[in-house]
């Protein structure tokens, strides 16, 4: 009975022994290792073995779209990386890190991580181009009858002046209106101020329609906020754009007066219309 204790002592001895090589340092190696899925990118990070010694971090990953293996060395003063120029369409992508030191030595574990990154959005450009169409007629539904008439505010003098009703208080909306002589899906437009532009619109929104019943809403902005209060102040729109239709009315509506007041007033107003087109970029959904 004592000979078989010794020999089973003896054979778990070896089976100890044997799963652990003493030579080995397993605690040079890189430890914490984690993926952050960004738009078109990962971010790995991680922490670096306790060593002396280290020279640096060995990063190994295979590049799906391209197929090609990368390796990136990274200094001992790093402890992170992002990789870029990655599609959420290439799948999961799987990063080894091997810590080296300075005498060539590897570690003998390799940290792995495994992430897809998040999707690269499509990238979007507008493009416009000035078409020959005119302003063929203008009206109003709110005219001051004592002073500044409608004409005034397309003469291209900054001296003159349209006013909407202060005699009497007129209702809101007080709008002006435009007929192009084509139908244009995109316009610009700017406004210069009476003086020093107190009695601009406080509130304006830019409506266009084809058969002056059903209008639609393109814009709209604070007059009160966005209209410098200066004299003879320049307000510049954005370009203002529906893509799914053109339109021949357009109506610079205003809704309220500046400071509570029942009217407004402006120097100048001038439109230019354009053709707007639009490309969609999608990475994501292309094919290399």
């Amino acid at each position: 009975m004592k000979k078989l204790i010794f020999y089973l002592c003896l054979c778990i001895g070896l089976c100890v022994s044997c799963s652990k090589d003493d030579s080995i340092d397993y605690t040079f190696q890189v430890v914490n290792l984690t993926a952050e899925a960004r738009e078109g990118a990962i971010k790995l990070n991680w922490e670096l073995p306790q060593d002396s010694n280290l020279l640096y971090v060995r990063i190994d990953y295979y590049n799906i779209r391209q197929k090609k293996d990368y390796v990136v060395n990274k200094s001992v003063f790093a402890d992170s990386l992002v990789i870029d120029g990655l599609l959420a369409r290439d799948g999961a992508y799987t990063f080894r890190l091997t810590a080296v030191d300075a005498d060539g030595h590897q570690s003998a574990l390799s940290a792995e991580v495994s992430c897809t990154c998040l999707p690269v959005q499509p990238v979007i450009t507008t493009s416009q181009k000035e078409v020959d169409a005119d302003m063929v007629h203008y009206e109003t539904n709110a005219q001051e009858p004592s002073e500044g008439p409608l004409g005034d505010l397309f003469d291209g003098n900054n001296d003159t002046f349209f006013h909407t009703p202060w005699t009497f208080n007129a209702p809101w909306p007080q709008w002006v209106e435009v007929e192009v002589s084509q139908p244009v899906n995109g316009a610009m437009f700017y406004t210069i101020n009476r003086g020093n532009g107190s009695g601009r619109p406080g509130y304006v929104e830019i409506l266009a329609s084809n058969d002056r019943e059903t209008w639609t809403k393109l814009y709209e902005f604070s007059g009160t906020d966005d209209i410098p209060e200066t004299n003879q102040g320049r307000y510049d729109s954005p370009l203002i754009y529906d893509l799914e239709t053109h339109y021949k009315y357009f109506r610079y509506n205003a809704t309220e007066g500046n400071g509570g007041k029942s009217y407004w007033n402006m120097a100048e107003m001038a439109w230019t219309f354009y053709e707007v087109t639009q490309t969609v970029y999608d990475p994501e959904n292309e094919t290399d």
